[in-house]
């Protein structure tokens, strides 16, 4: 139940002011502060001003409207990702955000997602008979669809010693 509200502050020049409310219940009484914009009261008149810049603002700036990705462009996606075209490259020619490039690819199954958890001893023996061979850790990374460091946590695993 409030008992009182009182202005403990008010702004200068109207742009807000510090409200103190008592309140009782559960037989303890306390108050409460709380600032409130005033904008009816601002001299400045800020919010007329805010809703005609906010008007022109966006007066200039075309609309966009989403366009979805055709399957004759997913196609030209992954043809130009094929050819060894990078995916920043292939998003700027078709005015398409990486993401969405990439996210395409994945679905055609160009992109291949990584392989998460355990490395397998059979997958450790032959990346050890990879690395006796001077294999590269990126050529091992893309052997086993793996990251280079998940490569390089493998080597120095008490696994890797094992097998």
């Amino acid at each position: 139940m409030v008992i009182g509200v009182k202005t403990v502050y008010r702004h200068p020049k109207g742009r807000f002011e510090v409200r103190e409310t008592t309140h009782h219940a559960f037989g303890n009484t306390y108050t409460v502060r709380e600032a409130f914009l005033t904008p009816d009261e601002d001299r400045r008149r800020l919010p007329e001003a805010m809703r005609i810049r906010q008007s022109a603002e966006t007066e200039d700036k075309p609309e966009i409207h989403f366009v979805p990705v055709s399957d004759c462009e997913a196609k030209g996606f992954a043809e130009l990702y094929r050819d060894n075209v990078t995916i920043e490259e292939i998003a700027r020619h078709f005015h398409r955000t990486q993401e969405t490039v990439r996210s395409h690819l994945r679905r055609l199954g160009v992109i291949k997602t990584r392989k998460s958890g355990f490395w397998k001893i059979a997958e450790i023996r032959e990346a050890k008979d990879m690395v006796k061979n001077g294999y590269s850790l990126s050529e091992i990374a893309r052997k086993f669809n793996r990251t280079e460091s998940s490569v390089q946590s493998c080597m120095y695993s008490r696994r890797w010693a094992q097998a």
